[in-house]
């Protein structure tokens, strides 16, 4: 259960980070887009910014794959979760068995200990 947890810390902090580098990715685009019409004569400038945006698109896929990764991971971690609720609950059930069983045999015990009292205060 623990470490679930401690996955679980993980996956929110990878998708935490996840989110920033595709906010930063967006904001990279639009600078560049600015950037594009600004120097839209100057054609050595332009092939620069297409490779830049190009990298930038590819970092954007590297983080929404990573994005995606995050989610599947937390899907995991939620189905294992379930599973160890239900375990739990099923260790509990069968607990409560164990202890209606334990009291019904001292009572059994009781009773056999009393009746043995009366058998022998009889013989006496």
């Amino acid at each position: 259960e623990m470490k679930c947890v401690e996955r679980e810390a993980d996956v929110r902090e990878l998708q935490t980070r996840s989110k920033a580098l595709v906010s930063e990715v967006e904001r990279k685009e639009e600078t560049i887009q600015v950037s594009l019409v600004a120097k839209i004569g100057l054609e050595e400038n332009m092939e620069q910014l297409k490779e830049e945006m190009k990298q930038l698109s590819v970092e954007k896929e590297e983080a929404l794959s990573l994005l995606s990764a995050v989610e599947d991971e937390k899907e995991e971690i939620s189905s294992i979760l379930s599973a160890v609720v239900e375990e739990k609950e099923e260790t509990l059930s069968l607990l409560s068995t164990l202890k209606k069983d334990n009291d019904e045999t001292l009572a059994l015990l009781s009773n056999a200990e009393r009746e043995k009292e009366e058998a022998l205060a009889l013989l006496l």
